[in-house]
């Protein structure tokens, strides 16, 4: 999924830092998956001096252009087997 930044305004008061769970949230992912994406270096993290990790919004924008159908990397396929009578 490729989401338009400028179809998403930020509302007033939203910061563009986002916890490790509104990161996960955000991109539809459990906060696992985006702790491993951190470590593997596919988003940017980066960390509060409590040791925290902070996700920058356009960081997650850019992670989703390059990700989505049509990005550089192509995207993951997905295979979907409907197998009910």
């Amino acid at each position: 999924m490729v989401r338009d930044p400028s179809s998403r305004p930020a509302a007033s008061g939203e910061s563009d830092w986002l916890t490790l769970g509104q990161a996960a949230k955000y991109l539809g992912v459990a906060q696992s998956t985006i702790r491993k994406w951190s470590d593997q270096g596919r988003v940017p993290a980066f960390y509060t001096p409590g040791g925290h990790r902070r996700y920058r919004r356009r960081d997650l924008e850019a992670f989703l252009d390059r990700s989505g159908p049509g990005g550089k990397t192509g995207g993951p396929l997905v295979l979907v087997v409907d197998d009910d009578a």
